[in-house]
């Protein structure tokens, strides 16, 4: 499901930015970015985090919702289709 969105909404920002981008966002580079903590203002580089709440884009509990969403499909991506057939 979350593989749908991902790339139902690369394509909406590809057709709607397509003049603000250099190259067209792929599906990868966009579930990176969602991950990313500096969207809650939290950067973190070599494992040293910095809490700034002036670079906070979106509320902690949407980052948790998508963070924990793209980490179940990453998940569900390794689980081979007869796995995935026996647990259906």
């Amino acid at each position: 499901m979350a593989t749908k969105c991902i790339a139902k909404t690369t394509n909406l920002i590809n057709l709607k930015y397509r003049d603000l981008l250099e190259k067209p966002l792929k599906r990868g580079r966009l579930r990176h970015l969602l991950l990313d903590s500096v969207y809650v203002g939290r950067p973190t580089l070599m494992e040293a985090t910095v809490e700034d709440e002036t670079l906070r884009y979106i509320d902690d509990e949407t980052y948790e919702k998508c963070r924990a969403l793209l980490i179940a499909e990453r998940k569900q991506e390794k689980v081979s289709p007869i796995a995935q057939l026996v647990s259906t």
